[in-house]
C-alpha cells in the first residue's frame, strides 16, 4: 500500500542536479505516485493527499512518474503543478514497471523520506499522517496494508480475496528470508 524510508536506500541512484526548492530546504517527504493509465484517477488522489497531508504541517512534495499513458495525465499534472509547484511530473519514455518507475522517482528528489503510493485510488491518502507519526516515534519503516490491524478487503469479491491472499502466500519465504 504505501511505504515510507528514509532517502539512505536511494543513495547511488544517478540523480539530477539538485532542485531549488521554494523554501530553499528539500521537503522532508517525497511521495512518488507510478502511473500508467490513470489520468481519471489522479485529480482525486491528489485532492485527498493534499487534504491530508496540508494539514500536518509535513513538508513534502509529490512526484508523479508516468510510463507515457498518453491519456491527459500530463496536461492534468500542468494545471495541478501550476497552483501546487509540489506536484510534479515526470514521464518515462519506453519504459515500464512500478518498480523502476518508483526509484526514478526516488532519484528526482532530495526528500529525507520517501513514500510510494498507487494511483488507483485504493490506498487512503489519509493514513499518510498516522504513518509518517510511526516515524517520527522511531520507526525504520512504516508499511501500510490491508492484512494488518485496521486493514480490510471490503468491497473485494472473493476471488481477489483469493488471488490476493495467494500472493501474500507465495512471498512468505522471501518474507521471512528463505
Amino acid at each position: 500500500m504505501t511505504l515510507l524510508t528514509p532517502n539512505s536506500a536511494a543513495q547511488g541512484l544517478s540523480r539530477r542536479s539538485p532542485r531549488i526548492h521554494p523554501a530553499s530546504q528539500p521537503p522532508a517527504l517525497a511521495l512518488v505516485i507510478p502511473t500508467l493509465h490513470e489520468a481519471n484517477n489522479i485529480r482525486p488522489l491528489l485532492e485527498r493527499v493534499r487534504a491530508a497531508l496540508d494539514p500536518s504541517g509535513i513538508a513534502y512534495e509529490v512526484i508523479v512518474v508516468d510510463d507515457e499513458s498518453r491519456d491527459g495525465i500530463e496536461t492534468i499534472l500542468a494545471d495541478i503543478a501550476g497552483d501546487d509547484p509540489r506536484v510534479r511530473c515526470v514521464v518515462r519514455s519506453n519504459e515500464r514497471g512500478l518498480a523502476g518507475a518508483v526509484i526514478r522517482g526516488w532519484a528526482e528528489t532530495d526528500a529525507a523520506l520517501l513514500a510510494v503510493m498507487d494511483a488507483d485510488l485504493q490506498h487512503p491518502p489519509e493514513l499518510l499522517p498516522r504513518l509518517w507519526a510511526e516515524l517520527e516515534a522511531g520507526a525504520d519503516l512504516v508499511v501500510g496494508s490491508r492484512y494488518t490491524c485496521g486493514g480490510s478487503l471490503r468491497g473485494w469479491t472473493p476471488i481477489r480475496q483469493l488471488i490476493s491472499r495467494m500472493a501474500v502466500w507465495m512471498t512468505l519465504p522471501v518474507q521471512r528470508g528463505g
